[in-house]
């Protein structure tokens, strides 16, 4: 062998053994936060590829400098000082696809080992990863701590920062299919609008057209939504002329889509209102609300003031009476 051949063997040898510490030390450290931690991320993510970074227990985030990466551990709780700006430097580490691995304690999480000043819900903190950019993996509960895998599938939303008001606008379908603002009280906890796709898809819907088991909701807003309490601020939308009084419910974008093809075409011909058709026909369920509005549109059809008359003095007994809550 040359003296140029051996220099190349040595170095690649060298690199190899480098490596494999590299490897090694990656694989001790996350031992070393238990079995239960270890078995998540090794579930998640290959440990043995190339660009991973773990940020160690205590060690700065002035640290994490390195770019292009496919995994990022983090076993530093997750913080919210600086709001969101550091979950948008991790979405500008990683690569498309790229992985990250982090945890954070939660209200409903009894503390364990790990002490945080404030605690977030979970669904405050799935919704502000989404709004970075990252779409939910998978998540458990250990050690007191909620232990969280995501993807890196977008760049971070900048959006406008109405995610903890009281009293937010949401987007929804209007007369002639133009888009509006309505307004509601907010039930849910922050950043949860974020998970609409991820909570329908994992749990669908109920019988009430509602997404099932919604983990989003505070316990003040069941309430709050159980007597219609968050609709109060569509007034507002009633007084500047975007919404009726009775009408078909405003929904999203998404929503509508989801609807029969000759409901879609009839009701953009109206206002939505504040007051949907199934109150009056006591008709709450998912099937019975599309069946509901198909009622009303052919009555309205004939009978406009007449109907809208009618449907809103129904509307009125039947929940005087107890005879229907919202869902």
């Amino acid at each position: 062998m040359t003296s140029r051949g051996a220099t190349i063997s040595r170095f690649s040898s060298a690199r190899l053994v480098e490596k494999q510490s590299t490897f090694d030390a990656r694989y001790t450290t996350i031992q070393n936060q238990g079995k239960e931690v270890y078995r998540f991320i090794t579930e998640n993510a290959s440990l043995s590829q190339d660009k991973i970074v773990v940020r160690k227990l205590n060690q700065s985030k002035s640290s994490l400098t390195q770019s292009g990466l496919n995994v990022l551990v983090d076993l530093n709780p997750l913080t919210f000082e600086d709001g969101q700006r550091f979950l948008y430097q991790i979405n500008h580490l990683l690569l498309d696809g790229g992985i990250f691995f982090c945890n954070v304690n939660v209200s409903g999480i009894k503390k364990q080992s790990l002490t945080f000043k404030k605690r977030k819900s979970k669904a405050e903190v799935l919704g502000r990863l989404v709004n970075s950019g990252f779409s939910i993996i998978d998540f458990k509960n250990i050690n007191g701590a909620l232990h969280i895998c995501v993807m890196k599938t977008a760049l971070p939303k900048l959006e406008p920062g109405y995610h903890q008001r009281y009293i937010i606008p949401m987007m929804r379908i209007g007369k002639n299919g133009n888009k509006l603002k309505v307004f509601k009280i907010r039930t849910m906890y922050p950043f949860s609008e974020y998970l609409q796709e991820y909570v329908v898809g994992m749990n669908g819907y109920n019988t009430k057209g509602k997404p099932n088991n919604d983990f989003r909701l505070t316990p003040l807003g069941r309430f709050i939504r159980k007597y219609w309490i968050d609709e109060l601020p569509q007034v507002y939308n009633l007084l500047r002329g975007e919404l009726a009084l009775v009408g078909v419910r405003p929904l999203s974008e998404a929503r509508f889509k989801e609807l029969p093809i000759d409901i879609r075409e009839r009701r953009i011909h109206y206002k939505p209102g504040c007051i949907p058709p199934y109150v009056a026909l006591l008709m709450p369920d998912s099937k019975g609300n599309i069946e509901a509005e198909r009622i009303y549109l052919s009555e309205k059809e004939k009978y406009p003031h007449w109907t809208d008359i009618k449907y809103f003095f129904k509307a009125i007994f039947n929940v005087l009476s107890g005879k229907i809550l919202s869902s």
